[in-house]
C-alpha cells in the first residue's frame, strides 16, 4: 500500500462524513425549496449531481490537473 492509499484510507470516514454532510444540506434545500417535496426523487436528483461531479473531477486527475497541487 502507497503512503497516499494509507492516508486516504485513514481519512475515509472523516471524506465519506463530509460528502453525507453536503448530501443532506441539499436535502434540506430541497425541502424548504419544493412544496409537498418527494423526498426519494430529490435525494436520486442530488445523488445523479454529486456523481457527474466526481466523473468531473476523476477526468481532471486522469487530465493531470492536480499533479503539481
Amino acid at each position: 500500500m502507497t503512503f497516499q492509499e494509507n492516508e486516504a484510507q485513514k481519512k475515509q470516514l472523516n471524506i465519506a462524513g463530509n460528502i453525507k454532510e453536503v448530501f443532506e444540506k441539499y436535502m434540506n434545500d430541497f425541502n424548504m425549496d419544493i412544496p409537498e417535496n418527494d423526498h426519494r426523487a430529490s435525494a436520486i436528483a442530488i445523488h445523479e449531481v454529486m456523481q457527474k461531479t466526481l466523473d468531473i473531477l476523476k477526468k481532471e486527475i486522469d487530465k493531470g490537473t492536480y499533479d503539481q497541487f
